[in-house]
């Protein structure tokens, strides 16, 4: 199960998360932190003006049972010293097929919560002669910069020009060489996916770009800015733009290419 404090700032406030196999990790102010009373560390990108701290509980260690020291522990620093609320996005995929992931909700519900369905939103964008990079005949390596500029521009639907670019309002080129495609699908989903999703499309466009349905396919990766870790479950910087995402471009014959975005207050993976 994955969950996530949802319309929470980690510059300006408290942020939460819970990844499997069952971490629950807080980012927290100096202050909360004080009231908390639970171990956590200081904040790698703490400064003298604003302290941040970060608690990791495991939920799933033998210690962290009802009755026992551990989780009275965390369950009174949680309830008497500081009442914390949040609104959470959650998501969970079971283990067993004969459960359906909706049965979350169920339980959640039950046991009194206000619960409701988020839905995925979804956006397909279809591009008729759109300038795009021909990667048989193109030096990749030479070119990885503007192949990830070019994949941009296509994403914020950006006019994208060819050769020399003297336009006044986009000044955004495709690698060269280059060629009209007449049919070019964008396809947007905004929410909170899980990994095993975004595993799950990638071995499914990897089949069908090896079956010759596509000459090739490609798939970028948004992380929530706000989230309070990045790569590999490693802090997550919050004195910028919290930038956090990869690229991943498929081809025929099982080759890739991979852009990751890692911000200058994210620890690299």
């Amino acid at each position: 199960m994955y969950c996530l404090s949802s319309k929470t700032r980690i510059d300006v406030g408290q942020t939460v998360a819970v990844v499997p196999p069952g971490i629950m990790i807080l980012s927290v102010d100096k202050d909360v932190y004080n009231q908390l009373g639970l171990t956590g560390s200081e904040s790698v990108f703490s400064s003298k003006q604003k302290k941040k701290y970060t608690v990791q509980i495991n939920m799933t260690d033998k210690s962290f049972t009802p009755g026992k020291k551990n989780y009275d522990r965390v369950q009174w620093c949680f309830k008497d010293r500081l009442e914390l609320r949040f609104d959470f996005l959650f998501t969970w995929i079971p283990d067993d097929d004969s459960i359906h992931s909706a049965s979350v909700a169920k339980y959640f519900k039950d046991a009194g919560y206000s619960v409701s369905l988020c839905k995925l939103h979804k956006s397909v964008k279809t591009h008729k002669n759109l300038i795009m990079p021909t990667f048989c005949d193109l030096d990749i390596l030479e070119n990885a910069e503007k192949i990830l500029e070019w994949f941009g521009a296509v994403a914020c639907d950006i006019d994208v020009q060819q050769g020399t670019s003297d336009g006044y309002v986009s000044t955004f080129e495709a690698p060269d060489p280059a060629a009209i495609s007449t049919h070019f699908s964008h396809v947007r989903w905004q929410g909170l996916i899980t990994p095993h999703c975004i595993s799950v499309l990638i071995d499914k466009l990897r089949l069908l770009v090896k079956a010759g349905g596509l000459p090739w396919a490609g798939i970028t990766v948004h992380g929530f800015a706000d989230s309070p870790i990045s790569w590999a479950r490693n802090e997550h910087g919050y004195q910028t733009a919290g930038e956090n995402f990869y690229t991943y471009i498929i081809f025929p014959d099982d080759s890739y290419l991979l852009f990751m975005a890692v911000g200058s207050q994210d620890v690299c993976p």
